[in-house]
């Protein structure tokens, strides 16, 4: 199954700052309002989401990967080390997709969108997509997702 790593991803202990008003309700049915500018942290990282709270408060909230666009932006980015490029990254092979590719509508990739290609050897081959220009990762796909999508 492929994995994308949207925009926002990043590491816990970065710093958020809320771009659009919202209010979370907690499962002990109280509220919390977060107003423009305010300042969150990243608590966790679980799976497709991130434990989030308020600068001043203890209480933590989920948000998947998707929404964090539209309710933050990264004042101070902890890369998740797991995803940094290592230095050899201009040496990495370009690939393109073959077919368009999507993940319900959160991603889509367009026929000859243009990667850096990483093969990742852990127990599995796993193959890396990076942003040629922002060297950040956009995709890991499985050997199988690979052979079907790319060229």
């Amino acid at each position: 199954m492929a994995i994308y790593y949207p925009e926002m991803y990043c590491g816990i202990g970065s710093t958020l700052k809320v771009k659009k008003t919202f209010e979370i309700e907690f499962d002990d049915g109280t509220i919390q309002d977060f107003s423009l500018d305010d300042l969150c942290i990243v608590e966790d990282i679980v799976g497709y989401g991130f434990n989030i709270k308020a600068m001043n408060d203890s209480k933590i909230f989920r948000i998947k990967n998707g929404q964090m666009i539209d309710y933050f932006k990264l004042i101070e980015l902890i890369p998740y080390t797991e995803k940094i490029p290592p230095n050899n990254f201009d040496s990495f092979p370009l690939v393109t997709f073959k077919k368009k590719f999507k993940i319900d509508d959160v991603v889509r990739i367009s026929v000859n969108d243009v990667f850096r290609h990483e093969i990742s050897k852990t127990d599995k081959i796993f193959h890396n997509l990076y942003d040629m220009y922002s060297r950040r990762l956009v995709l890991r796909l499985n050997d199988d997702e690979f052979e079907e999508y790319l060229k």
